[in-house]
């Protein structure tokens, strides 16, 4: 199915689109049903994670994030957004440790994903481990050298 190929391949939009499409032509695909309830679900916890970060409410951000996650184990590049998300959440809190597995997760995931690399080096920073961070920075600069974060 066209919309699971989109789900893997980190495009929930079209993948929604398309698991929408399948229903209007056989209202009982319940597969389409499934994987439509599953990325609406993600993305409402999404949000939900999103607004909390906003609102200082960080540990509330963090349990929206993690049940994203446990939704919809499919897309990685999604994932890899909601547990760089989630290391934001814990940056906040002053879990570094939690904070740096979380970017290692998002970086296994997806590691194109520069937010990961440049929370992790900031988490890195506190916890005064220097050389690691420089070498995130670094990577952040081999992946996109227009990047303006400085080291």
């Amino acid at each position: 199915m066209k919309g699971c190929i989109f789900l893997f391949q980190g495009d929930s939009s079209s993948a929604q689109n398309q698991f929408q499409m399948s229903l209007k032509i056989n209202q009982d695909h319940e597969l389409a049903r499934k994987m439509l309830t599953s990325i609406e679900k993600t993305e409402s916890f999404k949000t939900k994670g999103n607004d909390a970060i906003k609102a200082k409410k960080f540990q509330e951000a963090k349990k929206h994030y993690t049940d994203a996650i446990e939704v919809n184990k499919i897309n990685k590049k999604l994932n890899a957004i909601l547990y760089s998300n989630r290391a934001l959440a814990n940056m906040r809190m002053n879990l570094n440790k939690e904070a740096v597995a979380d970017c290692d997760k998002s970086i296994e995931l997806d590691d194109k994903y520069t937010k990961s690399y440049i929370r992790r080096a900031e988490v890195r920073l506190k916890l005064e481990e220097f050389n690691e961070a420089v070498s995130d920075y670094w990577k952040i600069k081999e992946i996109d050298p227009s990047t303006s974060h400085e080291m």
